[in-house]
């Protein structure tokens, strides 16, 4: 009988692996001894390497679109304010994640179909939970709360303006060892805010 705890272990640790050294550069047996577990134990659990690296980026890619989406299911908050939560959210992930755009993005150019398998599998739930999002900002549209804009659109801009932050991390830590990251994340939030909500909503004559 499979052990949660022992499972749960073993997924932090391969998180941490691949995350770092990517799909091409973890082996199993790194895996297994930092987990505290035999070789055989780890392939008790998880058959293939294959599919350790599906369980992390399957949770991974939940995590994501929640912090994203999630906001839109918030009852009560204007469209404005469920697309600032929607920002704010997205970011703070992506700080409990910093890892995780530069791996994507290194996943996908070492190994195209990578990205094939992301878009089979996930851009039809996407699609799905882009609906509700896209009637939310046509009313907003209509009622001169917004821009007309797509929900797509949206996410691409609030992706590409949060995900670069932490894309260029190392260049800036290399640059200015002292940064205060904490600091340097607050303000970039607020920044990354107010670029969106600028491209988003009417100007107040």
């Amino acid at each position: 009988m499979k052990d949660n705890k022992t499972q749960k272990k073993i997924l932090a640790v391969a998180e941490e692996e691949f995350l770092l050294k990517g799909f091409s550069g973890v082996r199993i047996a790194e895996i297994a001894e930092r987990a505290g577990v035999s070789h055989s134990m780890l392939h008790y659990y998880f058959r293939t390497k294959e599919e350790l690296f599906d369980q992390v980026m399957n949770s991974k890619m939940t995590q994501l679109q929640e912090s994203l989406l999630e906001a839109f299911q918030t009852e009560g908050l204007a469209v404005e304010e469920k697309i600032v939560e929607m920002i704010v959210r997205n970011f703070n992930f992506l700080c409990q994640n910093p890892d995780l755009p530069r791996f994507v993005i290194n996943e996908v150019i070492a190994c195209p179909e990578y990205m094939n398998k992301v878009r089979r599998e996930w851009w039809p739930l996407l699609n799905r939970t882009l609906g509700p999002l896209q009637r939310d900002l046509d009313a907003a549209a209509r009622r001169g709360e917004v821009r007309k804009v797509d929900a797509d659109t949206l996410l691409m801009d609030i992706l590409s303006v949060n995900c670069f932050t932490f894309i260029v991390i190392p260049i800036l830590a290399t640059v200015n060892p002292g940064m205060n990251f904490q600091a340097f994340y607050n303000a970039r939030c607020q920044e990354n805010v107010q670029l969106i909500m600028d491209r988003i909503c009417l100007e107040v004559e």
